[in-house]
């Protein structure tokens, strides 16, 4: 496993020299494939050998829904901001920035060498809230980037449908999660940055309601989870219940 891992990074890089879309590679086999199952069941594509995934067991729904929707929120935090915590309303990441600071790499990784500014920690946020939201008020499980912004345009739709597809088609396949040179495109990203900040509390108004529910109506350990993940997102003049 140790000598797959190393060709598989090795692989990655070389791919990245090639590229401007990065390549995510990720070896396991079916005794360590837990993490990704949902990924592989809805978002896999079989290129060699038998196809097993039908026969691979999903996580359990409500634990799927609390896993995404606390990867969401980690995504929100650390991969768009850098932080630990939350403060609900939020402020854009950087909000005198052309495009309000979700255009800044932290994830160096997820580039070709030397890039400065892209979007993909937006796009990535973007569709892992889209699919915590599908969990919790769809009960669907969904893999793919693509697979989630259709999945949620088909089941849930609005305006914030909408704007996961403009950002999707746009700064993935359009803009390889690049900074588009033309003014006009430049425009396009800025007023979908704009957008960004409102489905951003949209997301933390369900996750709230959610969280207070499992704290009303849940089992000891759902209770805790709720206690710990209302330490991370603050939310003034809500502040959960004691422990009993």
């Amino acid at each position: 496993m140790l000598r797959k891992n190393a060709r598989a990074q090795s692989t990655t890089e070389a791919c990245a020299l090639l590229s401007p879309a990065r390549l995510d590679l990720i070896i396991c086999d079916e005794a360590s494939i837990s993490g990704e199952v949902v990924l592989l069941r809805y978002g896999g594509r079989l290129v060699a050998g038998e196809d097993t995934s039908a026969a691979l067991s999903l996580p359990p729904l409500p634990i799927y829904t609390r896993e995404t929707l606390g990867a969401a929120r980690f995504f929100m935090t650390v991969i768009l901001r850098g932080q630990e915590h939350l403060t609900y309303p939020l402020a854009y990441p950087e909000p005198d920035g052309e495009f309000f600071g979700y255009d800044t790499v932290r994830v160096p990784e997820w580039y070709p060498p030397g890039t400065e500014r892209g979007v993909k920690e937006l796009v990535t946020t973007a569709t892992r809230m889209a699919r915590a939201l599908l969990a919790l008020e769809a009960g669907r499980y969904c893999g793919s980037k693509g697979g989630s912004v259709a999945a949620y345009r088909e089941a849930i739709g609005g305006e914030w449908g909408d704007l996961l597809a403009d950002l999707y088609v746009n700064g993935k396949l359009r803009w390889g999660y690049s900074i588009p040179t033309p003014p006009d495109e430049r425009r396009l990203l800025r007023d979908l940055c704009a957008r960004m900040l409102a489905f951003e509390h949209h997301f933390l108004a369900r996750y709230h309601t959610y969280l207070l529910e499992l704290l009303r109506a849940g089992d000891a350990a759902e209770q805790a989870h709720a206690r710990a993940t209302l330490t991370l997102i603050h939310f003034p003049g809500a502040e959960p219940p004691a422990a009993p």
